[in-house]
Parts: structure tokens; C-alpha cells; sequence
């Protein structure tokens, strides 16, 4: 347990479910104040979300600009999905780019 919290991945899976479950219960209420609640919630989680694998993908050390390009679109385009994907496919298993200090 204390591996998952202090890798992040705690959080990532959490902001997850908000996401999801939020979207879902907002569109089935939509229209009343709960569906407008569940929405921003949605959009507050999402964005979180969204923010930190960008973030954690100027990091990550690639072949070219066009795949850094590829995982941004596909990050900021397919929300929860994209986030997901990157969040398996790249987060858990490429490397982190040293930092050179001077």
C-alpha cells in the first residue's frame, strides 16, 4: 500500500473512479442541480487529470516530437481513455528523463 500512495498511482486511480462515476451519475441527472454538481466534479477531476500526465509527459524521454505529439492529442482528446492508456502504456513502464544540474 504505502508503494501505490507514494508512486502516485493511488491518486491517479482515484481521480479515475471520481471521473467516471461522476460523468455517468451527471448525465443521468442532467438537467437538475445534482447532474450540474456531478458534471463540474467531472470537469474539476478530469482536468486534474489531464494536467498531470501532460505534465508527467514532457518527462518521459521519446524517439521523436511526433509521439510526444501523439500522446498529448490523444491525452487532452479521449479524457478518462486517454489518460488511462497513457497512464499504462507509458507512465508505468518508460523511463523518466535526468535532470541535468549545472
Amino acid at each position: 500500500m504505502k508503494f501505490i500512495i507514494n508512486n502516485g498511482n493511488f491518486i491517479f486511480y482515484i481521480l479515475t473512479i471520481v471521473s467516471i462515476i461522476t460523468l455517468i451519475v451527471g448525465f443521468s441527472y442532467f438537467g437538475s442541480n445534482f447532474g450540474i454538481i456531478s458534471i463540474i466534479f467531472y470537469l474539476l477531476a478530469q482536468g486534474t487529470l489531464t494536467i498531470w500526465m501532460l505534465r508527467d509527459l514532457r518527462k518521459r524521454k521519446f524517439d521523436s516530437n511526433s509521439e510526444v505529439l501523439n500522446w498529448a492529442a490523444a491525452i487532452t482528446c479521449f479524457g478518462v481513455i486517454g489518460t488511462i492508456i497513457y497512464f499504462v502504456k507509458i507512465k508505468r513502464n518508460s523511463p523518466v528523463a535526468e535532470v541535468i544540474s549545472s
